[in-house]
């Protein structure tokens, strides 16, 4: 297994494992708790630099499977250049944050502070408009750096989960893009047809070819003269 592959998978478990590490100022219930069963997002991956035939992530993806209570089961999966494919099981608490961050607290804002052990308090720097999966988010971000480690972080603000992160450690750059998701209408959900109005046009149609048929079968006929 190469560096590189370990340092990926390694920062897509520190994205779900260091939850439990991690604790954040108090915030209302309506702050959080936007992720529901059922919900997935998933993410290109890109590392470089890279060397010819090395084996790197292409993509991963974050299902969460239950959620009871704040703690939510996720299964992470990641498909690796030679199309095979490396699956964790994590538990992590949706209202608490997440370390670098797969999820921080819906609605957050400019300038909260979210205090992470081993990185210290994180300020959100800002609020920006990203065009991820599509379409339009409106995004929370910030910058940190420890050990000489750097971390950038956008965030989507209505349902606190990563929609980009950016992270150089040693000499290696990975980023996570968000490319599709359950949890908003995307492009590509956008472009495929609700199965309702397809079966509703199904009856229209069979309803208007229902009236034509009895109305020409009741049609009386014309009398010789």
């Amino acid at each position: 297994m190469t560096g590189k592959l370990v340092l990926a998978m390694s920062l897509t478990l520190v994205l779900l494992g260091m939850c439990a590490r991690v604790e954040v100022e108090a915030r209302s219930a309506e702050a959080g708790g936007t992720i529901k069963a059922g919900d997935w997002i998933k993410y290109e991956v890109t590392i470089t630099p890279t060397l010819h035939g090395e084996i790197t992530p292409t993509w991963v993806k974050f299902e969460f499977l239950s959620v009871e209570g704040t703690n939510a089961s996720v299964q992470a999966t990641m498909r690796l250049s030679d199309g095979t494919e490396k699956i964790e099981m994590m538990t992590i608490d949706i209202m608490s944050g997440s370390g670098t961050g797969l999820i921080i607290p819906s609605n957050s804002k400019t300038g909260d502070s979210i205090y992470i052990s081993d990185q210290g308090n994180i300020t959100l720097d800002g609020e920006t408009i990203l065009t991820h999966t599509g379409v339009d988010r409106p995004a929370v971000y910030a910058s940190f750096s420890n050990s000489g480690n750097y971390f950038n972080c956008y965030w989507d603000k209505e349902t606190g989960i990563m929609l980009e992160q950016r992270s150089t450690i040693i000499d290696s750059t990975t980023i996570y893009v968000a490319k599709d998701t359950n949890m908003w209408q995307t492009q590509s959900n956008e472009r495929s047809p609700d199965p309702t109005v397809f079966y509703v046009m199904i009856i229209a149609v069979a309803i208007v070819v229902a009236v034509i048929f009895f109305r020409t079968r009741k049609k009386p006929r014309r009398r010789a003269h």
